[in-house]
């Protein structure tokens, strides 16, 4: 399930009224920043942190009278799908490490620690369960190797009997395998996918699409049916919003496509550049040509 991140510059551009006149990025900016809040006023899953929403709070309550700013707050709060995460130090180490990297604020890198996190849990859990499925499917094949050579030697009903269970068994597994692997953006469509969703992103431009080298998560003693890994490095410019939403988008893909890393530069703000690593899981070693 897709979580949009609310920080406070969200709500800056959807609520605060200035007295000039907007230039017209401005305006796409803000027409982003309302679309994103009636989305999560129709139930959209949306996740901010304690620290985020007590930005909200000081700019509401600095810019809008306090009635009006109370207001918008109580809304908050009461939503149901909006859920507010705790900070911890961990977290804010995480974020300064990332914030004096890329020359950022601590806190809007604590939104980046925050949102990649889960995914990068994901990936683990996945990968961990086809590591699973492998290793009982060589523990059946052991399994299957002895009673084969058992028959030679003594053939009789029970062990056919067995034999014939644990080759159902293995080819159940085998079904298993496949499908977990289905789940998963094929490596030779990877490009397609990026580009398709990117084509669809409004404001965010490619600037630089790298293959990475294949890599495997199966032990390296492992002679058979390895688990790889296919990524590309990709790096994009946009506004901070439209950037937001193109990786809310990756996230909505039908097929799974992981993240590995992501930084982002906003030295010529308002245009920000951001690098990002994706990558699938496959059984097969299939070279991606980008």
């Amino acid at each position: 399930m897709t979580i949009t991140f609310l920080d406070a510059n969200v709500l800056v551009y959807a609520f605060l009224k200035t007295k000039r006149k907007l230039e017209q990025h401005e305006t796409k900016i803000k027409d982003a920043a309302k679309s994103i809040i009636t989305r999560i006023n129709t139930g959209e899953e949306t996740a901010t942190s304690v620290v985020h929403f007590s930005e909200v709070c000081n700019i509401l309550e600095n810019y809008l009278p306090l009635e009006e700013a109370f207001a918008i707050e109580k809304d908050l709060l009461f939503q149901d799908n909006i859920s507010i995460k705790t900070v911890t130090k961990e977290d804010y180490l995480k974020a300064l490490a990332t914030a004096e990297d890329q020359q950022v604020g601590t806190n809007d890198a604590l939104a980046y620690v925050l949102m990649i996190e889960p995914e990068v849990k994901k990936q683990q859990r996945a990968a961990a369960a086809m590591l699973q499925k492998q290793s009982e499917m060589r523990a059946l094949d052991a399994q299957l190797q002895a009673l084969v050579a058992a028959r030679a030697r003594d053939p009789d009903r029970a062990r056919r009997e067995r034999l014939a269970q644990l080759t159902g068994n293995l080819r159940d597994l085998d079904t298993r395998i496949g499908a977990e692997e289905r789940r998963f953006t094929a490596p030779s469509q990877m490009r397609g996918v990026i580009e398709g969703v990117l084509g669809r992103s409004r404001g965010v431009a490619l600037v630089e699409m790298k293959t990475l080298a294949v890599t495997t998560l199966s032990p390296k003693e492992s002679k058979e049916r390895l688990i790889y890994r296919h990524g590309l490095e990709l790096t994009v410019s946009g506004s901070y919003l439209d950037l937001l939403a193109y990786v809310r988008d990756l996230e909505a893909l039908p097929t799974q496509l992981y993240w590995g890393a992501l930084s982002v530069d906003a030295v010529k703000y308002p245009r920000v550049l951001m690098k990002v690593t994706v990558y699938t899981l496959s059984l097969e070693r299939a070279w991606l040509n980008v």
